[in-house]
């Protein structure tokens, strides 16, 4: 207590709320495992969690890419016309290689996908909206066990938001390949009798192997190689 205010002081801090979107962004796939050439499904998910409409919306889509210089035959391409979009206006989006927003824009040879739903568009508090979109992937695209990863970005007035999740996609090999037994040959050698897998092969018999290959990609495969070890049944 002051001795120049006996009963004490005190003071009230007016607080002024004001009204704000967030945006929150993730980003999945349908498609977790594909081989060069084919073809990939994302979805892009945004929800209002704010309290007042977020306007004038841009959403970007930073799709994978596995080279250092612009190729589009080693990165992932958005497929025109396949845009699926629910909860905005639909618009027609704008791809660019390189990215224009950073840091994106420092990688040559990844492609930029755009829907700008323009000035007038709105999601209001609580509102959802999503698209899903198809890219191919290009036929000289690394094969990895480490899954490509792809970023969504949504700006719109006065904020931005950077996706959650980023869908990971592993690129398999399209060269399938299946080994199996054709036939058991008789006790002399002289004939090979087909085998179905279900019957009980003799100990030290002759057997003959097929291995089959199979491309499942749209694009031919050169310089294959393969090797085929032999091991117990």
């Amino acid at each position: 207590v002051s001795t120049q205010a006996p009963g004490g002081a005190s003071s009230i801090v007016a607080a002024t709320a004001f009204n704000t979107p967030i945006i929150n962004v993730s980003k999945s796939t349908s498609t977790p495992s594909v081989s060069p050439s084919g073809t990939v499904t994302y979805t892009i998910s945004l929800t209002n969690t704010g309290t007042s409409a977020a306007n004038a919306i841009q959403v970007y889509d930073f799709l994978p890419f596995g080279g250092v210089t612009a190729n589009a035959a080693t990165r992932f391409n958005y497929v025109a016309g396949t845009s699926i979009i629910s909860g905005l206006t639909t618009v027609v989006p704008a791809t660019v290689v390189a990215p224009t927003q950073a840091p994106y824009n420092s990688n040559p040879s990844q492609q930029q996908v755009l829907w700008d739903f323009g000035p007038g568009s709105s999601l209001a508090p609580g509102a959802s909206a999503s698209i899903t979109f198809s890219a191919n992937i290009g036929a000289s695209v690394p094969v990895s066990a480490t899954p490509y990863t792809n970023s969504a970005r949504v700006v719109f007035s006065g904020g931005s938001a950077e996706g959650a999740s980023q869908a990971p996609v592993t690129v398999t090999s399209p060269l399938q390949v299946t080994k199996t037994v054709d036939c058991v040959f008789n006790g002399a050698g002289t004939a090979c009798n087909a085998y179905n897998g279900g019957g009980i092969i003799p100990p030290n018999a002759k057997l003959r192997y097929k291995v089959a290959y199979q491309n499942i990609s749209a694009s031919a495969l050169t310089s294959s190689a393969s090797t085929s070890r032999g091991g117990a049944l």
